[in-house]
């Protein structure tokens, strides 16, 4: 691996566990999203929740860095929704250029890639060329993969979870987000698949904070190198004491009650 990309997706993983807590706030990049309203208020809570990275959109980094920078890492989102319909299938503009993410002090960029769809080479095409312009600039991709909904019936869909994270890996992403059923064997099954590319958890919609720290530590112990939740901690009642929690979960191997009764998570 490239020096430089190295020691950026280091400042993503905890270099003594291998895994990060990275908490998403890229949603208002497709309209307003509840939770995200005072952008600024939420990046310092998560910040002093002791998240290891944030995924925003370049925008929003321009407007929070003097609250992110030397504590946590930016992960900058290069692609977005421009498209969606069941009958045409999903797919993202590319928005920004890997070199202007460098440009702003991220750690990471990340982009979408959908497969299974009639947009699926088009994707493909976006993501090959920003994992390709990410290994110049030595700078980790991320590559968030979603199966199509036009042939799958939802994003956590096993056939085509398992399809969307080898094809992200042969383009050459240095860390795959997706989502994934709650089932252990499943997600140690994507695990082996990986080529050891580390493998980050999607969220989703939200739920009840006991409920998120379960498929936290489920996720975990399955192998998975941490999770990147964004609505599951954002539109949490408090999402720094949810933070707090998870930090534990993934970095020290806390069980769920052990957390619940340590910070009143309920």
């Amino acid at each position: 691996m490239h020096v430089g990309k190295y020691i950026r997706l280091y400042r993503i993983l905890n270099p003594d566990t291998e895994k990060a807590l990275i908490v998403a706030l890229d949603h208002g990049g497709y309209g307003m999203a509840e939770g995200l309203e005072d952008i600024l208020g939420t990046v310092k809570t998560v910040v002093r929740g002791g998240a290891d990275a944030l995924i925003l959109q370049p925008g929003i980094i321009k407007r929070v860095y003097k609250e992110v920078a030397g504590r946590v890492g930016i992960i900058a989102r290069v692609t977005a929704l421009s498209l969606f319909n069941r009958d045409r299938g999903l797919i993202e503009a590319h928005t920004y250029s890997v070199e202007t993410a460098v440009s702003l002090g991220a750690d990471a960029v990340i982009a979408s890639l959908y497969v299974g769809g009639k947009y699926e080479s088009t994707s493909i095409e976006a993501v090959s060329s920003i994992c390709d312009s990410a290994d110049r600039c030595g700078i980790p991709c991320v590559v968030e993969v979603f199966p199509s909904l036009d042939r799958f019936k939802s994003f956590d869909d096993p056939e085509g979870v398992l399809r969307a994270v080898r094809i992200a890996i042969e383009l050459g992403a240095d860390m795959v987000k997706a989502y994934l059923p709650p089932d252990p064997k499943f997600m140690m099954e994507v695990v082996r698949a990986s080529a050891n590319t580390p493998i980050v958890l999607a969220g989703g919609e939200a739920t009840s904070p006991i409920d998120v720290l379960k498929l936290a530590k489920m996720a975990v112990e399955a192998g998975l190198s941490g999770i990147a939740f964004g609505r599951k901690i954002f539109k949490s009642k408090d999402p720094e004491r949810l933070v707090k929690a998870l930090r534990e979960i993934i970095h020290k191997g806390a069980g769920v009650e052990d957390v619940t009764k340590m910070f009143s998570i309920v």
